[in-house]
């Protein structure tokens, strides 16, 4: 029983100072990544902060960066151009710009793999889900890497519907955790 005893009192104090290793690899590769960079060591600074950035983005809560109803498709990162007005012909096609931020990538034997599903809802002026689906759209992404630079574009058309306003929001949801993020704009039909 004191074989016992003494084996979980040594696994307490094993777990424990992993879990302190663990809250504490952030701050030591920033510390690292500080004295790196003054010795002139850059390369190694970069890449101290990027795991050490790594590590926040797990835990961080996920965010939508540059949600835009935009005047076409983008064609990759950043390269989108916000539409001057939220207001649509019935027939017209809306596109939507939106960058995910701190989805978790899981490593996987030698890749990681990383994604998101959009849910949509649609709502009337008086606040009545017109149109909901979950999974709207499944982005999902393996790589050799984590990617951090995210982004989607969504394309929308509401033929048939009734003139007037609408509020279109969008929930992403993260693949590989519970963090989820929801966005809306305000649509008029005419």
């Amino acid at each position: 029983m004191r074989f016992i005893k003494l084996l979980f009192i040594l696994f307490l104090t094993s777990t424990t100072g992993i879990r302190a290793m663990a809250e504490s690899s952030v701050e030591t590769r920033l510390q690292d990544a500080s004295k790196a960079y003054s010795s002139g060591k850059y390369a190694e600074s970069a890449e101290l902060i990027e795991q050490a950035l790594e590590e926040v983005r797990v835990k961080a809560p996920l965010t939508v960066k540059n949600f835009y109803p935009v005047r076409r498709k983008a064609d990759y990162f950043g390269a989108f151009e916000p539409r001057e007005s939220n207001v649509y012909e019935s027939a017209e096609a809306l596109y939507f710009y939106l960058e995910p931020k701190n989805v978790v990538f899981v490593k996987k034997g030698e890749a990681y793999t990383g994604g998101f599903f959009i849910d949509i809802a649609i709502k009337d002026d008086k606040g009545e889900v017109v149109f909901e689906q979950k999974k709207f759209l499944d982005a999902q992404f393996n790589s050799r890497e984590p990617i951090h630079d995210l982004f989607t574009n969504v394309t929308l058309t509401m033929t048939g519907a009734p003139v007037g306003t609408y509020n279109v929001a969008f929930t992403v949801r993260d693949q590989n955790s519970d963090k989820s993020a929801t966005v809306e704009k305000e649509v008029k039909i005419k």
